[in-house]
């Protein structure tokens, strides 16, 4: 068999068998068929992963369409020295695996590199672009992010690491041409959709110029804008970047070959284990908390949701006794939650329980505080801003809904509180991830997660977030009395601190004081 492959699509030419056996091999869902069409095309990304896996039963030739336009480069002509980027810290340097990721990525020119959360995905990215920008084989670079925070974290470090000319696009920040372009993906989408059908403006001829892309946290590439732009960009080089590239660890999905298609294969894998020996990364130190009353009866998962985790006082009465231990002892804590009216409620909760420098973090930029006075007090804050806020004070936790699951670098967090509950592995990693930047001392993160037993569904998907730290090789404690010992704190638990009271506030001109809505 052979396939004419180009930068988007490739094409199959092949005898009816060989092309049941591709058709078969891309199929992962049945009821949304192959990534084979019938027309037998499928996604450029996906013709290396067909090499790997049939490659020893049939003969199999790939032709390149711009091999003429391709570079011969051999990936020994990639020098990459030890101080290539600038590190604020003058002992820091590239470390190996960023050095072996991006000679392996620019000798590909497409692919995903995978490294845990804390490796420093952006430093490869950055030493990509440079490379390619320095040497001539590009001159425009855009670098794809999900959402407004992660633009701008992406954008200042990359200037940081030395990089000029870098712009921001997105999320309220108009376009303005730059050599490296960071976006907000819906922005970006939003704009090309206008200006093909007419509109005014330089985003689409910008973009019709781009020699490199990167997709930010790449395993968002199954959704429609993010597809949208993978197969509209014309870009040679293509590099998805995620830290959890399978969502299922044990099963191929159907959303995952997206990705691949639209990048390429696996260029690199660097687990948080490795980068945990090395002590790049935090050692996590799990402690699982057992509820078991009162009852949560078989019901639809958001009605269960609601009652096993938004409204159980057990559950949040244990949240509410941890997270005000470890701000009695200290600790900068990061909780987790899914609802923003969850959010507001732990953080009113916390703040009349003595912890005073508690704050709701929420998409958009926005941190919420309830005050004495009895009323909320919002405010726009930068990435910056919000590191600072978590380096600078002694006692301090965040309460943070979706839009601190991933890539949000804060690297002061030493205690993480998951409260709330889902069973996704890849989602697992990424909130544990949050807290796993190194520390100095003892290098440790605490992990405090719950055993969910007074609902069947929660209690699967407890045990399931359990084989996800096994997997992961995370240490568990044995109960929370060793715990409270290790970190020298009371962690005592008070079943009777929640009570469940509507908080969220009135909304009113950006930046203005609102009062409770209760």
């Amino acid at each position: 068999m052979k396939f004419i492959r180009g930068t988007i699509h490739a094409g199959l030419i092949a005898e009816y068998h060989e092309v049941d056996a591709v058709r078969d091999l891309l199929t992962f869902d049945k009821s949304k068929g192959s990534f084979l069409d019938f027309d037998r095309t499928l996604y450029s990304g996906l013709v290396d992963f067909v090499q790997d896996i049939l490659g020893d039963l049939y003969e199999i030739e790939v032709v390149e369409m711009d091999a003429d336009e391709a570079p011969q480069l051999s990936i020994k002509d990639i020098k990459i020295p030890d101080d290539y980027l600038e590190f604020d810290e003058p002992d820091h340097i590239v470390r190996p695996y960023q050095k072996i990721a991006a000679r392996k990525g620019i000798f590909k020119r497409r692919g995903i590199i995978e490294i845990a959360t804390g490796g420093g995905k952006t430093e490869v990215a950055a030493i990509i672009m440079k490379w390619l920008l320095e040497n001539d084989f590009a001159k425009k670079v855009y670098f794809v992010a999900g959402s407004r925070f992660l633009m701008k974290q992406a954008a200042n470090r990359f200037e940081a690491r030395g990089l000029k000319d870098v712009g921001r696009f997105g999320g309220g920040m108009k376009f303005e041409p730059a050599t490296i372009q960071c976006c907000v993906i819906d922005s970006l989408r939003e704009s090309l959709v206008e200006e093909r059908m007419g509109a005014p403006g330089e985003v689409l001829a910008d973009f019709n110029q781009c020699d490199v892309i990167f997709f930010e946290e790449c395993h968002h590439l199954s959704a429609v804008s993010w597809i949208d732009i993978g197969e509209c960009c014309p870009a040679k080089y293509r590099y998805g970047l995620t830290a959890t590239l399978w969502s299922d660890p044990f099963k191929y999905s159907h959303k995952d070959f997206y990705l691949i298609g639209l990048t390429g294969g696996l260029i690199c894998h660097v687990p948080s284990s490795v980068l945990r020996r090395h002590g790049w990364l935090a050692h996590p130190i799990v402690t699982m908390v057992q509820v078991e009353a009162p009852l949560v009866p078989k019901l639809q998962w958001d009605k269960a949701y609601q009652a096993g985790i938004v409204r159980h006082k057990t559950r949040n009465s244990y949240v509410l006794s941890i997270a005000k231990s470890l701000y009695d002892g200290g600790y900068k804590t990061l909780t987790f939650v899914k609802e923003v009216n969850h959010g507001l409620l732990l953080v009113k909760l916390l703040t009349e329980l003595g912890c005073k420098n508690s704050h709701f973090v929420m998409g958009g930029e926005k941190m919420w505080t309830w005050k004495p006075s009895g009323r909320w007090e919002c405010r726009q804050i930068t990435i910056e801003e919000l590191a600072e806020t978590v380096r600078d004070q002694d006692h301090v936790t965040i309460v943070g809904n979706t839009v601190l699951d991933e890539g949000i670098d804060v690297p002061s967090f030493n205690a993480l509180i998951m409260g709330t509950a889902m069973k996704k592995y890849r989602r697992s990693i990424q909130r544990a991830g949050r807290g796993m930047r190194p520390k100095k001392g003892d290098n440790k993160v605490y992990i405090f997660d719950f055993v969910d037993a007074m609902n069947d569904t929660l209690l699967k998907h407890s045990v399931y977030r359990m084989q996800t730290y096994e997997l992961e090789e995370y240490t568990f404690s044995e109960s929370l009395e060793d715990i409270s010992k290790e970190m020298k704190i009371d962690l005592s638990l008070d079943p009777n601190l929640f009570k469940f009271d509507w908080v969220r506030p009135n909304k009113k001109r950006r930046g203005s004081k609102h009062r409770n809505a209760s």
